[in-house]
């Protein structure tokens, strides 16, 4: 027998699977053109995770039987109306496969606009998924993922058509990784069932807006996580930590679903999501040698805490600046008698420093690249306030406060506040063209669920006397007052970071609020968008290669790989393969071609391990 021939006979098996995938091509992936920049082909077994009230509704206060009405257009089949799910929940779920490595794309229509007419705005001609399967036949598009046994069902209930569509940037799970997303999913079941999974029976292309791995894995103890939370006490009395603990319960990352949540800005003190920071977090610390948050002692003095520990996000859901210093929660002697709030209580001020010190240390963390998310009254402590109802307190707007971020420039701004009677119907203002990419941003996600604005220190604002800076973003305003505004932006401009305010005082109903779904999600949007990009992990995987390259690490797609065709877009989380090497006889693809102990010389070839002499009496295996 000749050894070509003997090889013939010794690959067929096997190149019979990869045969057997090529004939399935058609459902695995999609086979018609190519793909625009950012899209995406997702494989059949994707995982999508619904975020409109089509295919996820919410009860309205999370506790109540009351649901949303979905858009026009939702498929009501048999009277069905809508799948009930908890859109809430599908946060955390996000975050818990992230936490574990999984990574996660966030799916946006770049094309969408949002439609003339009152709330929900939900573009049906532009869907951020569509996923056809006319040829399905008895077999749907998607089946409902069941919880209870990791099994796939059958289509949602109110839907049993050929195809599907999804609004309200829906978070998708690749196929390659939907297994073992899908072993976290059932060890944290518990929490997260009410979530509704859509299991494709199909191969799609979809549009990436984000690609999410890497940024909240491990984190806790001695490692920091991404966000750091300002919870200095203000002169009112009120901190951030009561407001945070709301939107981490409902969306199922409590302290009884998830301790350890939070944490403190301490070598081994962090928390898993975020950390407390108080007044000294914020300014340089003295030093005679070391410095234990890690940071070199330069001149005698340690980096801040905010900074040492590389933080990429501060969040200020509550913060009346002006009084913080004298405030008796940020002392020494401060009892939960003194301050009865969760967390309330920090350490005081150092000597000599206010709350302007704070501030400042606020625009360089901004101004070194980090982002910043403030809320109701922490907007107006940065940008000051100049009138309105409720100004009480505030400083103004004049001399500039150092975090003057979206008012002012050249020379002083600063806000008027709570000026109109709050509107149950706001508007996205500028109202986008048609194309136009503010729709569209990972921000303004609310799918079919209607905003409504919410009381607080700061319900409303406008910029006065000077306009918003000249690149800041309107995303929600007031339909009747045009002047005022409920939810602005200001794109990152490096050196600077981005700058998110938001008006209402706690949208999770924690505090006695009443509970609203779309300005939680504003919320929990923007942490997502800011915080949850590509990291690299390293941490192993299987790749979609041959040997022992399929041996991978969780990487981050550069220029160079999508040069070498192993990822498609860069910044996209992918599992990068091994490298290959010298074939040697070891029972192993070591070449990554495909085949075991080939192209062995006769030198590499030992009678001990069965690769000389090949099997067969007579049969050698040689270099080519």
């Amino acid at each position: 027998m000749s050894a070509p021939a003997h090889r013939a006979r010794k690959y067929l098996p096997r190149l019979l699977p990869y045969a057997l995938v090529v004939a399935a091509l058609p459902l695995l992936a999609p086979t018609c053109g190519g793909q625009a920049p950012g899209v995406k082909a997702f494989s059949k077994g994707s995982l999508i995770i619904p975020m409109d009230a089509c295919y996820q509704n919410t009860p309205t206060t999370l506790t109540n039987t009351t649901y949303f009405t979905p858009y026009t257009g939702c498929p009501s089949n048999g009277g069905t109306t809508s799948d009930h799910g908890n859109v809430m929940k599908a946060y955390g779920l996000v975050y818990q496969l992230l936490r574990n490595d999984i990574p996660v794309y966030w799916v946006i229509n770049s094309q969408k606009s949002p439609p003339s007419g009152a709330q929900p705005l939900v573009d049906t001609v532009h869907p951020d998924i569509a996923v056809d399967y006319a040829t399905g036949g008895a077999i749907g598009p998607v089946g409902k993922y069941v919880w209870s046994n990791d099994t796939v069902g059958a289509m949602p209930a109110n839907d049993t058509g050929t195809s599907i569509a999804y609004h309200g940037g829906p978070f998708v799970v690749d196929g390659s990784d939907a297994a073992a997303a899908r072993i976290v999913m059932q060890s944290l079941k518990a929490t997260f069932s009410p979530v509704n999974v859509h299991v494709s029976n199909v191969a799609f292309s979809a549009e990436v807006a984000r690609s999410m791995s890497g940024n909240f894995s491990n984190s806790g103890g001695s490692i920091p996580p991404p966000i750091a939370l300002l919870n200095i006490t203000g002169g009112d009395g009120k901190n951030s930590e009561v407001v945070v603990q709301g939107y981490l319960k409902d969306a199922g990352l409590g302290s009884t679903d998830f301790p350890g949540a939070g944490g403190v800005a301490t070598p081994t003190g962090h928390g898993k999501i975020y950390d407390d920071l108080y007044a000294p977090d914020f300014l340089a610390a003295a030093c005679t040698t070391t410095c234990a948050n890690g940071s070199a002692c330069v001149g005698g003095l340690c980096a801040p805490n905010l900074v040492a520990y590389g933080y990429s996000i501060l969040w200020v859901p509550h913060w009346y600046g002006p009084g913080s210093e004298t405030s008796p929660c940020n002392s020494a002697t401060c009892t939960t008698g003194t301050c009865p709030s969760p967390g309330s209580c920090g350490p005081p001020f150092p000597t000599g420093k206010t709350y302007w010190d704070v501030l400042s240390a606020i625009n360089g963390y901004a101004n070194a690249g980090h982002d910043v998310l403030a809320e109701c009254a922490g907007l107006g402590t940065f940008e000051g306030v100049n009138g309105g109802s409720g100004t009480g307190g505030f400083e103004a707007g004049s001399p500039a406060p150092p975090t003057q971020f979206q008012t002012g420039g050249a020379t002083p701004g600063g806000v008027n506040i709570n000026e109109s009677a709050l509107n149950p119907t706001p508007a996205y203002l500028p109202v986008p063209s048609p194309g136009s990419a503010t729709f569209a941003t990972p921000f303004l996600q609310l799918g079919d669920f209607p905003y409504t604005p919410i009381t607080g220190a700061i319900q409303q604002y406008r910029p006065t006397p000077n306009p918003y800076a000249s690149t800041m973003v309107r995303l929600i305003g007031d339909s009747a007052d045009t002047r005022q505004d409920y939810f602005t932006w200001l794109p990152a401009a490096p050196p600077r970071g981005t700058v998110v305010y938001l008006a209402g005082h706690d949208y999770s109903g924690a505090q006695g609020y009443s509970t609203q779904i779309a300005g939680s999600r504003l919320v929990l949007n923007t942490l997502f968008n800011l915080g949850a990009s590509c990291k690299a992990t390293h941490a192993a995987c299987t790749a979609n290669a041959l040997g022992i390259c399929a041996q991978g690490t969780r990487e981050c797609c550069t220029a160079a790989d999508v040069a070498a065709g192993t990822c498609a877009n860069v910044g996209d989380p992918f599992c990068k393969p091994g490298t290959p090497g010298v074939e040697i006889c070891n029972g192993l693809d070591d070449d990554c071609d495909g085949i075991v102990d080939d192209h062995l010389t006769d030198a590499q070839a030992t009678t001990a391990t069965g690769c000389y002499p090949g099997g067969t009496a007579g049969c050698t295996q040689t270099a080519p």
